[in-house]
């Protein structure tokens, strides 16, 4: 409800529930059921599930696949940085090795 901005009749009535049950569930009255977990998941899809039912996490879907996709993008580019060094002393030891055959034919 505070990231859209929502009021509690107005959160409410999106998913279609009573004010008064949605008050009661703010003020840790009463749990919400399974079937209000379940209408806020289909009316907002971007919600993650996760956090809807154990409070952890992110928020939305989208923030946290872009957090994944930052982090594998992050991971390959340091990989390719990896390999690009490796190839490059494995290369001057290489031709270390050959100039020191070279030297010895």
């Amino acid at each position: 409800m505070k990231y859209l901005k929502l009021s509690k009749a107005a959160f409410a009535e999106s998913i279609e529930i009573n004010p008064s049950a949605l008050s009661h569930i703010a003020s840790k009255r009463n749990k919400p059921s399974i079937d209000m977990v379940m209408s806020i998941a289909r009316v907002y899809p971007k919600v993650s599930g996760d956090w809807l039912l154990t409070g952890l996490g992110i928020m939305l879907k989208d923030e946290s696949s872009s957090n994944v996709k930052n982090v594998v993008h992050e991971s390959i580019a340091e990989l390719k940085l990896l390999h690009d060094v490796n190839y490059q002393s494995y290369t001057s030891r290489l031709e270390s090795i050959a100039n020191r055959l070279d030297s010895l034919v």
